[in-house]
């Protein structure tokens, strides 16, 4: 931006911020003064994440957007999720070992396999929290874990909204869990008439989300060393929020698909965890 003196042989001009002037500056007839960013000032991105924080089950943070019609895909994702989706699609690579592009690369793959964050536009503040929905979208979000927060902007391309070019990220770690008082109790009630076990799992009033997994103690024991109970939980198991088991038939609840191990002696486990 630039304005004119005007043909008077001296022009006073004040630079000034609110009400306070900054600096004064006489120009000649044929002086003008020129507007720019400073020197090492940064545009501001499409997208920005800001105030980011975090709670025991939950994450907040601001999409800041550059402009008010600005679209942008955005994803709240665990540190453990990521690990086993390097190990399908990225030969087992460590994230704290990849460089600026290569992180970049995992998380837009990420986005646009689906199933994981959803659209927005403007600058918003959202909050990621674990049995609710956000967006539509039921959320499970575990205690004492690291989080990565991912915005990109959406560009238009043969009339349809892609990921562009501003990817940003940020991490943040949610308060370890306490103990709770709430109540949970399961029962095995043997095999069904399909050969399916089937348990009884009541969960007390208050719980936010309910997660079961059914295995071996073996394999249950050497994936807890490996990556933690979390880990197993919220990305092994079948993650339900207090609506969605409400609204689950009875024989839904009770019956699991499993596939029969060849090692008679093998112990088969129902782990359901609750958090409140």
């Amino acid at each position: 931006m630039a304005f004119v003196a005007t043909a008077e042989a001296q022009q006073k001009v004040f630079l000034n911020k609110g009400n306070k002037t900054i600096e004064t500056v006489m120009l000649g007839a044929d002086d003008y003064i020129a507007f720019g960013r400073p020197v090492g000032v940064p545009e501001q991105a499409k997208v920005e994440i800001a105030d980011l924080t975090a709670g025991k089950n939950y994450v907040r943070y601001k999409v800041q957007a550059r402009t008010a019609d600005q679209p942008y895909y955005q994803m709240c994702v665990s540190e453990s999720y990521l690990k086993f989706f390097l190990m399908e699609y990225f030969g087992g690579a460590s994230l704290s070992e990849m460089t600026e592009a290569e992180k970049k690369q995992v998380f837009s793959t990420l986005m646009q396999a689906g199933g994981y964050g959803f659209e927005g536009i403007g600058t918003k503040e959202y909050t990621i929290a674990d049995g609710e929905k956000t967006n539509g979208v039921t959320q499970f979000v575990a205690a004492g874990e690291a989080q990565y927060i991912v915005v990109c902007d959406l560009v238009e391309k043969d009339e349809k909204l892609v990921l562009g070019s501003e990817l940003k990220y940020a991490t943040v770690r949610t308060t370890e869990a306490g103990v709770s008082n709430l109540a949970l109790s399961v029962e095995y009630l043997g095999l069904n008439a399909e050969g399916k076990p089937e348990f009884d799992v009541k969960p007390g009033n208050g719980f936010k989300s309910l997660h079961l997994v059914l295995g071996s103690t073996k394999s249950i024991d050497e994936f807890v060393n490996l990556y933690g109970y979390s880990a197993l939980m919220y990305n092994q198991g079948v993650s339900f929020s207090a609506e969605q088991w409400l609204h689950t038939p009875a024989s839904t609840r009770r019956g699991i698909s499993i596939r029969r191990t060849t090692t008679r002696s093998a112990h088969l486990l129902w782990m359901p965890t609750a958090t409140g």
